[in-house]
């Protein structure tokens, strides 16, 4: 988890996950989630679709 102090800007994005997709996908390949926009989403929605989870798998994608 990582907490930050401040105040949110136009352009911020926030990726929340569950324990099931940030144990189960590399950290890098979250970040390309944010930098590519809704592109990033879908192919990072499709990389989920490829992964055996042990778990559920949840993300919520905001942008301010």
């Amino acid at each position: 988890m990582s907490v930050r102090d401040g105040a949110i800007e136009p352009g911020d994005q926030f990726l929340l996950t569950s324990d099931g997709i940030h144990d189960a996908i590399d950290p890098q390949a979250l970040s390309l989630c944010l930098t590519n926009g809704s592109a990033g989403v879908a192919a990072l929605d499709a990389l989920l679709g490829l992964t055996q989870f042990d778990d559920n798998a949840s993300m919520i994608w905001l942008c301010y």
